[in-house]
């Protein structure tokens, strides 16, 4: 109802006394110095019933005039963000719940099975047919070179052991260790070949990350959650908006930090994880390589960097789903204490660990035979190469090198001091 006063204004005590008698009333809405006011009843029953009784009345020497005012869904909005902020952020905590919540996992799980990956989609695999547009792809990026194993003797038996690993229930952490450039990544590379689910985490990249929003959006992207929104942004965008409004902060504090919200995602990791596996289950599908599996590639890598506490939470994270079993977790890292690390954080297990070494010159031969055989590069003379792997090496790094040298024309021994 809208009241009109023709005389003094009523304070709302007094409005309060004379409407209350007709029915429950929601709020009073009065200002100073105003000549008019506002009632909001709880049924519409009760307010026709005061336009009709109190209509034209005198109260206190002041006439009122009453008039219906439509109670708008906007302006209901309006209201209850103005004067009820408490609830509003509630509700925006409990939508961000309820509501991107479920499409972040939706998208989560999505990663792990590349279900509308191109690359990894089971649907444009080769079956029976000749050609698949995959093919076309791999041909467009020129990418060949991937079908192709880049592997010495020693890691083929590292890898056979780490299928072997997979194959077994996740009780403990496979820890992939060696130093930088002694091809833990192609190790990485052929073995998700045959894993149907997998999602990769990139140390390096969120230690290398700026700031803290752009290294929590960075591991966001790397696990696929979407949209990254968070509520605490729009409940800080609610807060401003408040301020500049009514002049008030609002009273609900959001003590979120960093860490927190590297949690969050986490978490949002392992509801993926726990529905990958009820999907499993639901299907009967024991297939081992169905199984979740992640990689967490560089740990420790950048021991140093402001970003640091993300080696911590990660190991308690992995030490929680590996004792429930949800899934198999692999560390690769070029740091000598990793091993160390993640044994503080599982002390009740016996890391799995595989050690990466250089290739022994004998297999660095017989790797760059076997590569340049592949390239149909012409093979030089065994005694030439055997004495410039000698100067190199066996770091996979520096051998990637030297192959793509020869395949640019160069003989061995002139390019013995330009490898490294």
């Amino acid at each position: 109802l809208l009241i009109d006063f023709k005389g003094q204004s009523l304070d709302k005590e007094t409005i309060f006394r004379h409407f209350r008698k007709f029915g429950p009333i929601i709020e009073i809405i009065s200002k100073k110095k105003d000549d008019k006011a506002r009632i909001i009843f709880k049924s519409r029953r009760s307010a026709t019933s005061a336009k009709i009784c109190l209509n034209d009345c005198v109260i206190d020497g002041t006439k009122i005039t009453i008039q219906y005012d439509n109670l708008t869904v906007l302006s209901a909005i309006s209201h209850l963000c103005t004067h009820h902020p408490k609830i509003i952020v509630s509700g925006i905590i409990i939508m961000g719940y309820y509501v991107l919540d479920p499409i972040r996992i939706f998208f989560v799980v999505n990663k792990f099975t590349g279900r509308y990956n191109f690359h990894r989609s089971k649907r444009f695999r080769r079956r029976n047919f000749g050609w698949n547009p995959a093919m076309l792809v791999k041909l467009l990026e020129k990418s060949n070179d991937d079908d192709e194993k880049k592997l010495t003797e020693e890691q083929e038996e590292n890898l056979q052991q780490i299928e072997s690993y997979l194959k077994e229930n996740p009780e403990t952490f496979i820890l992939i260790n060696g130093p930088t450039g002694s091809g833990k990544t192609a190790l990485v590379q052929e073995l998700i070949r045959d894993i149907s689910n997998f999602v990769t985490i990139d140390c390096e990249a969120l230690a290398m990350q700026p700031d803290a929003s752009k290294m929590l959006s960075n591991f966001a992207s790397q696990i696929g959650v979407f949209p990254t929104v968070s509520t605490g942004v729009i409940s800080n965008l609610f807060d401003t908006l408040l301020m500049n409004s009514l002049g008030q902060k609002n009273c609900i504090t959001h003590a979120s930090n960093t860490q927190s919200k590297f949690n969050e995602i986490l978490e949002l990791l392992s509801i993926a994880i726990n529905k990958i596996n009820q999907e499993n289950l639901k299907k009967n599908n024991k297939n081992i390589n169905n199984r979740p599996v992640i990689i967490i590639k560089d740990y420790l890598g950048k021991e140093k960097s402001k970003h640091q506490f993300i080696y911590q939470l990660l190991a308690e994270w992995a030490a929680n789903i590996t004792e429930l079993q949800a899934a198999h977790v692999i560390f690769v890292s070029p740091n000598n204490a990793a091993l160390k690390k993640l044994s503080s954080n599982l002390p009740s297990r016996s890391i799995k660990n595989i050690i990466v070494s250089d290739a022994t010159p004998q297999e660095a031969l017989e790797y760059v035979k076997r590569r340049m055989s592949k390239e149909k590069v012409d093979i030089y003379d065994t005694d030439d190469l055997m004495d410039a792997l000698t100067k190199i090496g066996g770091r996979m790094q520096d051998l990637e090198t030297y192959i793509q040298k020869i395949k640019t024309g160069l003989a061995p021994r002139d390019m013995n001091m330009n490898v490294k």
